[in-house]
């Protein structure tokens, strides 16, 4: 009757110890392949043990592991305005991620500006490649050369227009005068 008590009291005390484990180890199992949705309950069920410290600590490395899963979803679909905060200065993916943040908002800002830019009509700015690295800095290298493109051709076709012996005028949508050849501009002198 004793050995009875005894192999009942050890059978509950392993399954007080194993099932602890157990959900760790599905949990770990689960962020191994890259689900977040995991049982982060399991941090407020845990006992004051050492099965229970290694619970809290693995669920504070869980949030963390979805907390910069959902900032990669954000940025992923455009959305820069999200606010990573590092855990520490060895928190190298948390680190890396505001470092991906800032190179996608710089490579934005410059495009911004180029656009903006060249809609205004002034073809003369162009972004530093200098603030770029890698392929975002081939992005910006090829915006810029395809404003420079832009900009001698421009000047190609109005050297054309100019050489006409005829008057040509160009005018906005608002009927602003934006370009007129030399014969146009001969013609106004010559009628005052």
């Amino acid at each position: 009757l004793g050995l009875l008590v005894i192999i009942g009291l050890i059978v509950l005390s392993t399954r007080s110890f194993i099932q602890p484990i157990t959900k760790l180890a599905e949990a770990a199992d689960q962020l191994a392949l890259g689900a977040v949705d995991i049982d982060y309950s399991m941090a407020n069920d845990a006992k004051a043990d050492e099965i229970g410290e290694l619970t809290k600590s693995f669920v504070n490395m869980a949030e963390n592991i979805r907390d910069q899963a959902e900032a990669a979803q954000n940025m992923a679909q455009g959305n820069l305005s999200i606010d990573i905060q590092p855990k520490s200065d060895q928190d190298v993916l948390g680190n890396s991620m505001v470092s991906i943040k800032k190179a996608i908002g710089n490579l934005v800002a410059d495009t911004i500006m180029l656009s903006d830019s060249a809609i205004r009509g002034d073809f003369t700015k162009r972004a530093d490649v200098s603030n770029h690295a890698g392929d975002y800095a081939k992005v910006i290298a090829g915006v810029n050369q395809t404003l420079d493109t832009v900009v001698d051709n421009m000047f190609w076709y109005e050297a054309i227009i100019d050489g006409i012996p005829f008057p040509v005028h160009v005018t906005d949508m608002d009927m602003k005068w934006t370009f007129m050849n030399r014969a146009f501009e001969d013609l106004m002198i010559k009628n005052g």
